[in-house]
């Protein structure tokens, strides 16, 4: 009964992201062939792995705001849909991988791009490591979505305007304490390249992966928290 309920579970997640799916391949598909044609006249076209790690971000949150309702109606326990979600979230990031590796390295060989985030940083990477950061960067970005998902439901309405304020207020706040205290930019700047597996004059794109896995991973902890106390709206 339980394998069944959640065979349901996986199919209604699936059809949650199925259009977003369909409208972010047809982005890629638009930018590749824009940066095939540009790259004749030395001009750029769009991006491959952005509008793949903005799909994984509305994924997650899709995963919360739209699925968590139907599991608890259809009797699946939040365990189990905490369990199908990361497991179906690790396999969904995977096969995104593998179309956005596919994608970056058509991009990277025919096309002119305007911005590649994965190739600023390992511009000679393999098939391999391509695929291995990408799984890691979009579990990273579903989970990232899915726990924002869930904390915004977890506030009271104060309390989301006092992030939302909090959110907004961190650029000034950090660029008015760089000003007069110096070197914050600069600490804030090593630890996001610390993420993308850059340690002094060493760059590892499969360091940067586990560390965003190892990041997941505690939103995952974090969400589970969350979950176990809160109610249907």
């Amino acid at each position: 009964m339980l394998s069944k309920k959640l065979k349901t579970l996986t199919l209604y997640q699936l059809s949650a992201v199925g259009l977003l799916n369909l409208i972010m391949g047809g982005v890629l598909l638009l930018n590749l062939i824009l940066g095939i044609i540009l790259k004749q006249s030395d001009d750029v076209a769009g991006s491959i792995d952005f509008p793949v790690m903005i799909t994984a971000l509305i994924w997650g949150y899709i995963f919360f705001a739209e699925v968590f309702n139907f599991a608890i109606i259809n009797g699946v326990s939040r365990k189990s849909y905490f369990i199908s979600t990361c497991i179906f979230s690790l396999g969904l990031a995977a096969g995104t991988a593998v179309i956005a590796t596919l994608f970056s390295v058509l991009a990277r060989e025919f096309a002119s791009m305007a911005t590649e985030v994965f190739f600023s940083v390992y511009p000679d990477a393999t098939i391999l490591e391509i695929f291995i950061w990408f799984w890691g960067a979009l579990f990273f970005l579903i989970i990232l979505g899915w726990f924002l998902g869930i904390l915004m439901h977890s506030l009271s309405k104060k309390a989301k305007y006092i992030l939302i304020g909090v959110f907004v207020a961190i650029a000034p706040i950090v660029m008015l304490l760089n000003h007069y205290i110096g070197g914050i930019i600069d600490y804030l700047k090593k630890i996001v390249l610390l993420f993308f597996g850059v340690f002094g004059d060493t760059i590892n794109s499969y360091v940067s992966a586990l560390m965003l896995m190892a990041l997941s991973v505690l939103f995952m902890g974090a969400a589970w928290l969350f979950l176990r106390k809160i109610e249907l709206k």
